[in-house]
Formats: structure tokens, sequence, C-alpha cells
């Protein structure tokens, strides 16, 4: 993926800039200083160094500064990659914020906008993300958000329930059941990945297997709408928090970058991991062996499969998801 960087040369002194494509009452640029790196940089009228200092940002592997000249009426807040940060997530970061910043009413507003985001970055990037997420991963994350979004309409469930964030062996628990949630590609059916011997082997009274078949079509949505949509069903600020940090946890920063693919679900399969269900799990590894990733066919899970509604009664409800 090709970047603003690419076509901007490193300069002899100060820095090379360009226009980027979203402008307002304040300028912004891409740049490059004199060591190379990538700048990010907005003009900003007026002294803003006290309310920068106030925000104490510390952000791992980008540089945040204010520069200005001596008699000059204006700062430029400086952002610059300075570390093994990936080059094209510090472009979505910077875009993002820039398509914000452009809409500020003045450049107080502005600089109000930019550290609202190098706040959420700074939470963001203290995980140790360093790229974007790739198409595999989206659509794994959408087919997790798809059945929590039908866990919440149904009353169900609540953002306490998805623990797979927080580390734990499957994605969601809500009382005595478990769910692990599986993507595949919208034409694949052919076998899905599990990451290892405690992901099908839990100490729940109850372990589904939810297959998920995603792909791209004209009446889908994308991940940022899909994460807006929950938020706006989850009951307060605290819950949105929760679901915010636990997004952050698994590598999802709201970017313009992920307002595409428009992504839908065609087909939902769940089965249930009971007696002779065809899994590896750690009580009966041999000895020696102390991890495991391997692939199940899904054509031989068919005697485990169970309707949907089976799964809603086992949590307490009826009803479909559509």
């Amino acid at each position: 993926m090709t970047t603003p960087w690419d076509n901007i040369q490193r300069p002899s002194e100060a820095y090379n800039v360009r226009l980027t494509e979203w402008q307002g009452i304040i300028t912004t640029y891409w740049g490059k200083d004199t060591n190379g790196k990538c700048l990010f940089l907005a003009k900003l009228e007026g002294d803003h160094v006290q309310t920068l200092r106030e925000a104490a940002l510390s952000i791992h592997g980008i540089d945040i500064d204010l520069r200005g000249r001596p008699q000059s009426s204006h700062q430029n807040l400086v952002l610059t990659l300075i570390s093994h940060l990936d080059r094209e997530l510090f472009h979505a970061l910077c875009k993002t914020m820039a398509r914000r910043m452009c809409r500020a009413v003045d450049p107080a507003h502005a600089l109000e906008i930019a550290i609202g985001h190098l706040k959420r970055w700074q939470k963001f990037l203290s995980g140790g993300r360093t790229q974007l997420l790739s198409a595999e991963e989206i659509r794994g994350l959408y087919a997790e958000l798809d059945l929590f979004h039908a866990l919440l309409r149904l009353g169900v469930g609540s953002v306490d329930c998805w623990q797979g964030p927080e580390g734990a062996d499957q994605d969601f628990f809500i009382g005595d059941v478990a769910i692990e949630v599986k993507s595949l590609p919208s034409q694949a059916t052919s076998k899905v990945h599990i990451a290892s011997d405690a992901q099908l082997d839990s100490a729940a009274g109850s372990l589904f297997l939810a297959v998920k078949n995603v792909g791209s079509g004209p009446d889908g949505q994308s991940l940022n709408d899909r994460v807006r949509e929950l938020c706006a069903m989850l009951p307060g600020t605290a819950a949105v928090q929760t679901f915010q940090d636990r997004l952050s946890r698994v590598g999802y920063e709201e970017l313009d970058h992920y307002d595409a693919p428009q992504l839908q679900v065609s087909a939902t399969r769940i089965f249930e991991v009971r007696e002779g269900f065809p899994r590896l799990i750690r009580s009966k590894l041999p000895v020696g062996v102390v991890s495991v990733r391997y692939s199940l066919n899904i054509g031989a899970l068919k005697p485990f499969e169970c309707p949907i509604n089976q799964l809603w009664n086992r949590l307490g409800e009826n009803g479909q998801h559509t």
C-alpha cells in the first residue's frame, strides 16, 4: 500500500511538506524531516503550548511536539513516526485525525479534537499493536461482533460476556454457556482453524462453536458501522468505555481505513461441542506436548450441528438471529 510520504523527498534542512486532502480552518500536511522520518503537521494560529502540556501525552512510537518560529503568529503541531510502528497504521491514524480536525470551528477546537484522538491512540498503542488489522482479522472481529449484536438484541448478553479480548479461551460466556466464534470467507465451507488445545475445552456447563460465513456485499456494513451500532445499543457510557477498551485489546481503533469493506454474514452454523466432538484437549495430549494448533473439517461436524434456536433456548431465551 502506498502512503503520502512515498513521494516526499528528504530535505537538507527543516522539513518538506505537501498538503493533505482535508483542509478547513486549519491547514494540515504530510512531511519528512532531515532524518527521513514521516511527519504529520497541523498549522494552528495562536499559542497552544500550555494546552498540549496539560494533556500529558506520551505515545509509543510517535513524537508529539508544537513548533513555532520567534515572532510567528502560529505553531505547528508535529507528529513524527519515530519507531517500528507500521507506516500504514501511522497513515491511517493521521488521516482519520486530519478529517476530523478540518471540521473544527477554530484552532483551539482543532487542537482539542487532536488531543482527543491522541489520547485514544495512547491507549490503543500501549497494547503493542504496530499494524492495521489484516483482512482475515477484520472478518474474524466482524463475526464476533455479529454474535454480540444478536446477544444484545435477545437481551441475554452484556459487554462483560465478551471475554475473548480479556484472554479467555472462548469468545463469550453467558452463565454456564461458552461460545467460540469462527469466521470463514463467504464461499468457503471446508475447515476452521482452532488456535489451541484449550479453545474447545471449556469448564463451562455447555460449549458451542458458532461458524459464520462473512463476505462483502451491497447490503453489508463496515466494521466501523457495526461498532457504532453496538455502542448505541449498550446501556450507558461505562459499558461503552469497557467495549471500546476490549476493542483496543484486539487491535481495533476507529479509523477511516475500516469504513470498507461492506461486510455481511451470509450463514451461521451452530455446533454443540459435546462427547465425541472431534477436538484436541489438554488432558488427553501426550506427555511433552505443550501447545497445538489444528484445523477441523466442517463436514465432520454435521452430527453435532444444532438449530440456532437451541443455543438461544439454552441461554434462556427464544428467538432467531436474522
